[in-house]
């Protein structure tokens, strides 16, 4: 799925008059930062819910 969102892209800008190699750096550069700052969420939830855990966890005793 991740490559073909970045073959759309790429062929979107094509499409739109860049060159090739402008289209497929800049699709590349968009997937990789789009999969970090989702994995970054990813773990920022998982640390957030750990802290919502912890402090039900103390309130009950």
């Amino acid at each position: 799925m991740i490559l073909a969102l970045t073959m759309l892209f790429a062929g979107w800008m094509l499409h739109r008059g860049h060159t090739p190699v402008e289209a497929v750096s800049t699709a590349v550069v968009l997937v990789v930062t789009v999969l970090a700052l989702s994995t970054g969420a990813l773990k920022l939830r998982r640390a957030v819910w750990r802290v919502v855990q912890d402090s039900v966890s103390s309130a009950e005793r």
